[in-house]
């Protein structure tokens, strides 16, 4: 029979993994309280919630979004959520530059994107993507260089047009006054 309580965490993960642009699986079996607070405040930097859940209740959360199993075999053993919520990139480059950095127990089981269950493998090329911001900023770069490039051809024929103009009017001022 499921309690007020229980069902209350189910709503409280399945609106975790509603509004999370990615979540990350994480095992964090063997970390001290001092590295999980210290990986914790990192991924609070980051933009990033992290919450220790009991896997039978995030296995019904998941299936209630349609995952029909798919977690199933990721949810083993003891199991955290980093809920990426303001980009799909931080929290998979924390937790991979915090696994890389520490040599800690902290293992990343998986993550779920657009709907989809990506495996470790998938997580870390993941991270290595570049933020938003970064992509704004090539996207911007892209498209400034070739408009420059334009605009500085296009000031280059005014110019040149412009200096025939008063090569002209200096040859018909030349003119009149020699008449």
């Amino acid at each position: 029979m499921a309690t007020p309580r229980k069902v209350a965490t189910v709503e409280r993960i399945r609106d975790w993994l509603r509004s999370a642009q990615v979540t990350v699986l994480t095992e964090y079996r063997g970390l001290t309280v001092a590295e999980l607070t210290r990986l914790r405040r990192q991924l609070r930097e980051a933009g990033v919630e992290y919450h220790v859940v009991k896997n039978t209740l995030a296995v019904r959360a998941a299936r209630d979004l349609g995952f029909d199993g798919q977690l199933e075999q990721t949810l083993k053993g003891p199991t955290a959520l980093a809920l990426g919520l303001s980009d799909q990139v931080s929290a998979a480059r924390v937790l991979t530059e915090y696994v890389r950095t520490s040599r800690g127990p902290l293992r990343i089981k998986g993550a779920v994107l657009d709907g989809r269950l990506l495996r470790p493998e998938d997580v870390e090329e993941l991270a290595y993507l570049p933020s938003i911001d970064v992509l704004r900023g090539q996207l911007a770069g892209a498209i400034q260089g070739p408009l420059a490039s334009v605009v500085g051809t296009l000031e280059g024929a005014l110019r040149t047009l412009l200096y025939a103009f008063e090569q002209r009017a200096e040859q018909l001022g030349a003119a009149e006054g020699g008449s």
